[in-house]
């Protein structure tokens, strides 16, 4: 199938080839709510006697992420059918975890954390490059992953063939039956094995994560009557032998044909409130002395100043003797 990306924003990222390169363009914002300010699309999903000839399903697959990350439409989006119109009303959260010494979450990937594995060097290489906006754990599980097939069938999977983790020179993508059959074996022995817990271990979680929460409802669509405008601009050959739509029910009629190859989607924000999850100390420092020195009171009857007088005893007591031993 085909990807598509809107409201992307700009991005440094450049192709070998000049017609490759990406188009950079400003972000979209919107300031309303409700489906008739967001972003709206009438989707065609291919022929039914040609491109969804050899598929077991038809529809499109969204994902909404934020411009900062690389996103994934096999983990983290939604099917979409077609002979629907879909609403996806959406809610933003904000979770911003505590760095070292409170957890293991990586902020900024630098030099310094880089070094841990060779996992965490292909990110930062690739940030630096300005492939990667930011470290992603999930992309990082990804590198791991195709790193792990290529150890086992020594060729890349077109699945991560993206990810470009290696010299395409030297690793070939994998094409041949055989190979297949390696990949489809070393992807389930990846996840079922300790292959993954490795990865999970050399690719910690990104301490900074933008949510979207999807609510999704759906209507029928479309129409006989507004299947009737697509004659216009769908090709004659959807309707050839067909002087009008007939019996919308009758299967391969050109009304059953719309149906089954199109969708209406639309996009926008449910609410303009947004929530933050912040991580903070369960204890700070100066907490702690006081708890300490509470804790002292109470258990052996001695405050923070009796323990002050005692340490200026015996420095006084230490000073005297070395002072006795000049005299003598």
């Amino acid at each position: 199938g085909n990807c598509y990306r809107f409201n992307g924003g700009e991005s440094n990222q450049t192709r070998e080839k000049s017609y490759d390169a990406f188009i950079s363009s400003p972000i979209k914002y919107t300031s309303k709510t409700g489906f008739q300010n967001g972003l709206r699309m009438e989707l065609f999903s291919g022929s039914l006697n040609y491109q969804q000839l050899f598929t077991y399903k038809v529809g499109f697959r969204i994902v909404v992420h934020n411009q900062s990350i690389v996103p994934f439409p096999d983990d983290d989006g939604i099917d979409i059918p077609v002979g629907k119109q879909t609403n996806l009303a959406i809610t933003r959260s904000f979770i911003n975890r505590l760095p070292a010494p409170f957890s293991e979450c990586i902020d900024t990937l630098d030099v310094r954390m880089s070094n841990q594995n060779s996992i965490l060097q292909i990110m930062y290489q690739k940030i630096q490059q300005k492939s990667l906006f930011k470290y992603q754990q999930n992309y990082c599980l990804k590198v791991c992953a195709s790193l792990f097939i290529i150890s086992k069938c020594n060729c890349m999977s077109y699945a991560y063939y993206f990810l470009n983790v290696t010299s395409l020179k030297t690793t070939a993508g994998c094409r041949s039956i055989f190979q297949l059959e390696c990949v489809k074996a070393a992807d389930a022995e990846f996840a079922n094995s300790d292959g993954i817990l490795d990865c999970y271990a050399k690719s910690p979680l990104e301490c900074n994560t933008v949510n979207y929460d999807l609510n999704v409802r759906q209507a029928d669509y479309p129409t006989v009557w507004y299947a009737n405008g697509f004659k216009e601009n769908f090709p004659s050959i959807y309707y050839e032998n067909y002087i009008d739509f007939g019996d919308p029910s009758t299967d391969f009629s050109p009304f059953f044909q719309i149906k089954n190859q199109t969708a209406f989607v639309n996009i926008f924000y449910k609410s303009l409130r947004y929530s933050v999850i912040n991580d903070k100390p369960s204890l700070t420092i100066d907490a702690l002395i006081a708890n300490f020195g509470g804790n002292i009171g109470l258990f052996s009857g001695a405050s923070m100043l009796s323990i002050i007088e005692l340490v200026e005893l015996l420095i006084s007591i230490l000073i005297t003797i070395f002072t006795f031993k000049k005299i003598l």
